[in-house]
């Protein structure tokens, strides 16, 4: 169990680093440069690192409220707050979507609802005057997608990727099928639309399909699903053991990750995103923890019975 909050404390306090020096770098420029991640990595684009700074967010909570030290927590909370900002200008519609579902979850699943629904609107309705234009102009675009050449343009995309999955059901059209010539055959009324242009899916659901196929496609989904089914079943077992305090909080953080994830990744190439996997990771040593305590308490109990049984012998 130490060594799964270690665990869960390394992911969330090293992205917690690159979510508060890049908030601070937001608010710096007033908004006016986009923020990326760190080179040679793959956090160094845009959408990448702002999937991660969503992910990041529930996992910061998590570890707030295990954390003993006074002085980090007050860190952590800076990382939290800075986090805001820089998911903002990364300029990823996206990903404020994601953010802003997480934070919701936060809050229906948090202690105080009324008082930070009440702060997060005064936050708000206070930052609304001082966003910069570029932001402005980004949310205009996502209210009116329908006229937005770039949200047009990763709809007729997901189209292709899906004729490129459904024409090739059992293996797909490989890690590199994003060509002139594939769309040439599979999409031409896109090279009509947008001659000479070449995207990736825009959509980690889509980019399964259409590079691998129907059966990845379907054991992808299997995987996200299992993984929330197990959290649910170590909730319950949570709530049925409170000697077990550190399960509880860690389904919900998990939890709340994963589904950001999955908003997110709606709308960028996030596949194979580091981050997703590790989670997954953390859940199958989560449940074999739970497997083992339960199996300790199984065996336990045997024990004391096999002692009651044998003193009712004795004194019979």
């Amino acid at each position: 169990e130490r060594r799964l909050q270690l665990l869960m404390k390394t992911i969330a306090l090293s992205l917690g680093v690159l979510g508060f020096k890049a908030g601070l770098f937001a608010i710096a420029t007033g908004g006016s440069q986009m923020v990326y991640g760190p080179e040679m990595g793959f956090l160094s684009a845009n959408n990448s690192i702002v999937l991660a700074l969503a992910m990041n967010v529930p996992l910061l909570v998590y570890v707030l409220n295990r954390e003993q030290h006074k002085y980090l927590q007050w860190v952590i909370r800076g990382m939290i707050v800075l986090s805001y900002p820089a998911v903002v200008c990364t300029f990823s519609r996206g990903a404020w979507i994601g953010l802003a579902a997480a934070t919701a979850l936060l809050v229906l699943k948090g202690k105080r609802k009324v008082m930070m629904v009440t702060v997060l609107s005064l936050v708000a309705l206070l930052a609304v005057p001082y966003l910069p234009d570029r932001v402005n102009n980004r949310y205009d675009d996502l209210r009116n997608y329908q006229e937005e050449n770039s949200a047009q343009s990763r709809l007729w995309n997901w189209e292709f990727c899906q004729r490129v999955g459904l024409a090739n059901p059992l293996h797909g059209g490989g890690f590199d099928f994003y060509s002139l010539e594939s769309y040439a055959r599979f999409y031409p009324e896109f090279l009509e639309r947008w001659p000479g242009k070449v995207w990736s899916c825009h959509s980690s659901w889509l980019t399964i399909l259409g590079e691998h196929g129907i059966p990845a496609f379907l054991l992808w989904i299997a995987l996200l699903i299992s993984c929330l089914l197990s959290l649910r079943r170590l909730g319950a077992y949570g709530r049925a053991h409170p000697d077990q305090e550190w399960v509880g909080p860690f389904v919900s953080a998990t939890q709340i990750a994963l589904l950001t994830y999955m908003i997110v990744a709606t709308f960028l190439d996030a596949a194979y995103f580091d981050i997703f996997y590790e989670l997954i990771a953390a859940v199958v040593i989560a449940k074999a923890l739970v497997r083992r305590e339960a199996a300790r308490a199984a065996a336990a109990a045997r024990a004391a019975g096999l002692q009651t049984q044998l003193g009712y012998l004795r004194a019979g």
